[in-house]
């Protein structure tokens, strides 16, 4: 049984789909998912870093958070890698959207996860951690991702790395991280 890491935001749950639509109609901007062709969300949404927190934490308390779509594929494809592997959701969420987070879960992945994992990358209160350090907490024998940043930091800590090919990930990645272009490719590939 192989130990495997899984992202939540646009891994599993899909963010940006579901923050477009929001941040739509309460902004009044005009984006889809495929505007979204860098990481840095300020920047795509043309706002400073503090405003970008206060609507993405507007988001998190939202019914737009609890409505949102899992990414195509997902569910079946983790329940079927639940049957064989012990996985871990890997998020770089920070721990004061864990009751939003573990609500969803119980939505639409009940009793898949062994364990749930917060690396609050993006501010809170909790301890801040790599996600190559979680990886190496729970034994973790392969990450899927869909930040090229989280990608080549775990692939750089000797961790194997799927990466799931989105707008936002385009460039260069370390030896150990495989792009991937879907759940069913996933599934395929282990």
């Amino acid at each position: 049984m192989k130990k495997i890491g899984i992202d939540f935001d646009d891994v599993i749950y899909g963010f940006n789909r579901q923050y477009c639509i929001f941040h739509n109609e309460k902004y009044g901007t005009n984006k889809k998912f495929e505007d979204v062709v860098i990481y840095d969300m300020d920047k795509i949404w043309g706002v400073s870093p503090e405003e970008c927190v206060k609507r993405v934490n507007e988001f998190y308390i939202s019914d737009y958070h609890g409505n949102a779509e899992p990414v195509p594929g997902s569910i079946d494809a983790v329940k079927r890698l639940a049957m064989d592997h012990e996985l871990h959701l890997i998020t770089s969420r920070r721990d004061e959207v864990r009751p939003q987070t573990i609500s969803w879960l119980e939505k639409h992945f009940p009793n898949v996860f062994t364990g749930v994992h917060f690396t609050n990358q993006f501010g809170g209160t909790g301890p801040k951690k790599l996600k190559s350090e979680v990886c190496r907490e729970v034994s973790a024998g392969l990450m899927i991702e869909d930040a090229l940043k989280y990608a080549n930091e775990v692939a750089g800590a000797g961790i194997p790395v799927l990466l799931l090919e989105v707008p936002w990930n385009k460039g260069d990645t370390m030896p150990l991280v495989t792009r991937i272009g879907s759940w069913k490719d996933v599934t395929d590939y282990i």
